[in-house]
């Protein structure tokens, strides 16, 4: 963590930024010193109002390491029943239906060539924000640096193409050690979405769910074979297998996930523990884009491995995964509180138990 820090709010007249971009752009001029956040010993958080914001960013040209980073999320003060400071946006909301939703937490969407977020520094960290692709020839948000974690993000993809370039999310071959985390993946029409790239990542603890009437693979790879473990990947039945895949490259790590394919992948390398050829509208509360919290009797709670722990830490509403049984997907299934029972003991007056 570095010895300073800025907070800025973006989105609004009465922000600190009305634009994302001129807040990225103010990133070593007005914000901190300089473009160096090493040197300079800053952290830089913007936090996005609630609201859809149509705008194109790219977040780009300064230094940054693991401990001075660049941040992006979602402020919890402008949605419904916000505390009135920036802090997390779904923390405590698990009881709320989980869908994008524009008035509940910040959005951002993209359509023809734009691309918002094209994150082009290393280290930047996005999460607890809402991205949405409704059509064009880019990627809603795209990844083209290194060590870049995404947490705790709703994506959903609009786009009626199935080109690989109609995505609300996209990994560029540059892409180094990414992590994706604990994300809801959503399609509504009729493309695949999600294009993990050449280069080594981590996909852990996402759902890929599609809404009801829609098919195609859950997500797409481009040659490389990132870290698949504990993703929930509903096609909603399409072709023969949960990924789209170049090439024939062998899978590294492609375990402790969920579908409703009999295959994953048809290439080698597919885990002992997948499970396998499961309904998609058993595992969520809705399948038609109103609600994808667990449902009871759901194949998610305890299929997964909490090998993983070391990088994910908690679930899209903030809430940590049981130790020892951990659930497929982005939302923990939270183990039943026991409640110890006291006995009372009642005596009269004269001190005679009753």
């Amino acid at each position: 963590m570095a010895t300073s820090r800025t907070d800025s709010l973006i989105g609004s007249a009465t922000s600190d930024y009305t634009t994302l971009q001129a807040w990225e752009d103010d990133i070593g001029v007005g914000l901190g010193g300089s473009t160096n956040l090493v040197t300079d010993d800053y952290d830089h958080h913007g936090w996005v109002k609630a609201g859809e914001l149509d705008q194109e960013l790219t977040i780009s040209g300064h230094t940054t390491d693991a401990t001075h980073r660049i941040t992006l999320q979602s402020d919890h003060s402008s949605r419904p029943g916000g505390s009135g400071t920036p802090t997390d946006s779904f923390t405590g909301d698990a009881d709320r239906e989980l869908f994008y939703d524009t008035t509940y937490a910040a959005v951002i969407t993209t359509s023809g060539y734009a691309i918002s977020p094209l994150i082009q520094d290393d280290f930047t960290l996005i999460e607890r924000l809402q991205f949405a692709m409704s059509s064009g020839n880019k990627h809603g948000m795209q990844l083209d640096a290194t060590d870049i974690t995404v947490n705790r993000c709703i994506f959903e993809g609009r786009g009626s193409s199935t080109s690989s370039s109609y995505k609300a999310f996209g990994v560029t071959n540059s892409a180094d050690d990414y992590i994706i985390k604990a994300c809801l993946f959503i399609e509504v029409a009729a493309n695949y979405s999600y294009l993990p790239d050449e280069h080594p990542g981590k996909i852990y603890n996402c759902s890929f769910a599609r809404s009801a009437g829609t098919t195609s693979v859950a997500l797409a790879t481009n040659y490389g074979r990132p870290d698949i473990q504990n993703n929930a990947l509903f096609t909603n039945n399409a072709g023969s297998n949960s990924i789209g895949n170049s090439g024939s490259t062998s899978w590294t790590t492609l375990d402790y996930n969920v579908t409703d394919h009999s295959d994953i992948s048809e290439d080698a390398g597919e885990g002992a523990n997948n499970v396998y050829s499961k309904s998609q509208s058993d595992q969520w509360t809705a399948v038609d884009n109103t609600d994808w919290r667990l449902k009871a009797g759901n194949d998610l709670d305890g299929a997964g491995t909490n090998g993983v722990s070391a990088d994910v830490t908690e679930d899209i509403f903030g809430n940590a995964y049981a130790s020892g049984s951990w659930t497929v997907g982005c939302e923990a299934t939270l183990a039943v509180v026991a409640y110890t029972q006291t006995q009372f003991r009642v005596y009269e007056n004269d001190g005679t138990e009753v």
